[in-house]
């Protein structure tokens, strides 16, 4: 039933409202960099092609939805109608023309959407290693070598399905919108790649969710304030949820169907930007309970401390020194204490 509810309206309404909410917070987003007089890195110059990109998935999707292609039943002829009167359905006139928009603006979208959401993932990536990471050369540092590795693997992930997705029928592009026949003898199994294609996206997406939770856990803090801090990296969740959704299969109608999936990669998508960003805003709408976690991680760390230590421990307290500025800074608090160094 959840998959099932893709109406015109609902459409139309939730892809609006989530191309508004994407735009707001990437510019909030440079906003807060430009107001804590932070540096523009890569994870944030990435999130300006994911939006272009997103913008593009919107204008697809409300094209085709206002021409009748997107949220509307499979028609039926005419002979029919009565039988069918409890779904939204494109026309019998219109099933022609609308055939080769629904194959056009299904091809665009998917295209866009590859690009799209390797932009967003590799944003998050590079804004873990911000935090997280003291040295990008440091090869000897777990953490880098993870959040490199998986730079990576997204970095070949995004090219290789682009590429594959783009290039399936060889330059003979026209090909995509004719009949599934044509599509299967001259491209191949196309659902094989959307297979492999929603399911490493899905791999790809748990692995980035729980990337930083090893770091986080390992600070000296209590608890419940680790809960605080891990909640505003788990704001990735839903996305993850998307693309999990997207992989169901259930008997629908087949253009419903076909709406289903473009929605829910649409979801997942614009609240994967929306996750990228949330986390650099908080310094705008700052919580007690989050600075309370992070000046008594400043107090049990001892960064004031010129107590001799060895070079294990040295390193660790460092370490976790680190993520206590980057925090900081991502907070716009105050990060006036000394590295500890």
């Amino acid at each position: 039933m959840l998959m099932a509810t893709q109406s015109p309206t609902v459409v139309l309404t939730l892809t609006i409202i989530l191309g508004v909410l994407d735009a707001f917070v990437v510019s909030l987003r440079f906003y807060a960099r430009s107001q804590r007089k932070q540096r523009l890195l890569i994870d944030d110059w990435l999130t300006i092609p994911a939006m272009a990109l997103n913008v593009g998935l919107a204008t697809t999707l409300i094209h085709g939805t206002a021409r009748h292609v997107y949220g509307y039943a499979t028609p039926v002829p005419p002979t029919q109608a009565a039988a069918s009167r409890l779904l939204e359905r494109t026309s019998w006139t219109e099933l022609g023309d609308n055939i080769t928009i629904a194959e056009k603006d299904e091809w665009i979208f998917l295209l866009i959407s590859i690009p799209a959401l390797g932009c967003i993932k590799l944003s998050i990536l590079f804004f873990y290693q911000r935090l997280f990471v003291m040295s990008k050369r440091d090869w000897r540092d777990p953490r880098n070598i993870a959040i490199w590795l998986m730079i990576t693997i997204v970095t070949m992930w995004t090219l290789a399905f682009f590429l594959r997705y783009l290039f399936a029928c060889g330059f003979h592009f026209d090909i995509w919108w004719t009949n599934a026949m044509n599509i299967i003898t001259l491209c191949g199994d196309f659902n094989t790649i959307l297979n492999a294609l929603a399911i490493s996206d899905f791999v790809c997406d748990v692995i980035i969710l729980i990337l930083p939770l090893p770091a986080i856990w390992k600070l000296r803090l209590p608890t419940a304030q680790k809960f605080t801090v891990t909640l505003v990296f788990a704001l990735g969740g839903f996305s993850t949820i998307a693309s999990m959704i997207q992989n169901f299969n259930p008997e629908l109608d087949v253009d419903l169907l076909i709406t289903t999936f473009l929605f829910w990669n649409y979801l997942e998508a614009t609240t994967a930007l929306l996750a990228a960003c949330l986390p650099t805003l908080r310094g705008l709408f700052r919580t007690s309970s989050l600075d309370s976690a992070i000046q008594s991680l400043r107090s049990r760390i001892g960064l004031n401390s010129k107590s001799p230590l060895n070079s294990s421990i040295r390193k660790k307290e460092q370490d976790e020194a680190y993520v206590l500025r980057s925090l900081d800074s991502e907070r716009g608090l105050a990060a006036d204490t000394p590295s500890g160094t």
